[in-house]
């Protein structure tokens, strides 16, 4: 089907069907590529649906033109929306990561410990310290206080002496990105010592 009939056939109701069956052709060498970047088989099926939706909302507008096969259109907007879901699969699991590593610096217990997980223990502290320190004794004081010993906000607040807990909130926030950006790169290696 030539790339100006497929979408006159998605812009009529008539022909939609039509035109989306002839997407879908391209569904197995999509999935495969998408594998090949390392997505699961099952996670390739929504990816692939939800580029078709892109690709038909897309080819609604009226100044859409399709330069290239349809299918290497497909396989494009299924690439970008396997990397931007990535992407943020990888900022949960540093923030998560980074928010483990907080309450981590200062609840091991070095007696219990052989000398093997002792010299990796103390190896990662003294990463973890590290960044702590560089995010200054504000951040330090309130994401100890909120991770470790589990102040609510508003305590926090009082006690660190915010205006009130909202502005707590939001410089915890700061101080987590700035301790994201810090740790990001040691993280991979934290991951190894820790394991």
């Amino acid at each position: 089907m030539e790339n100006e009939k497929l979408i006159q056939f998605l812009r009529q109701a008539a022909h939609r069907k039509k035109s989306l069956e002839y997407l879908y052709q391209s569904f197995e060498k999509t999935s495969k590529g998408l594998q090949k970047l390392g997505a699961e088989e099952s996670e390739t099926k929504d990816i692939f649906q939800e580029a078709i939706l892109v690709f038909y909302h897309q080819a609604q507008k009226l100044d859409f033109k399709l330069t290239a096969k349809p299918s290497t259109y497909l396989f494009g907007i299924c690439h970008n929306i396997f990397r931007n879901k990535r992407r943020k699969e990888d900022r949960k699991n540093t923030f998560l990561n980074t928010d483990f590593l907080i309450e981590f610096s200062d609840k091991i217990d070095f007696e219990n410990q052989d000398d093997t997980n002792i010299y990796k223990s103390e190896e990662a502290i003294s990463v973890l310290r590290k960044i702590l320190k560089e995010l200054g004794e504000p951040c330090k004081k309130l994401l100890s206080g909120y991770y470790v010993d589990k102040f609510s906000m508003k305590e926090l607040a009082e006690k660190l002496g915010y205006n009130s807990d909202s502005t707590a909130k939001a410089q915890k926030y700061k101080c987590l990105q700035r301790a994201k950006k810090l740790a990001q790169h040691q993280l991979e290696n934290l991951q190894t010592i820790l394991l």
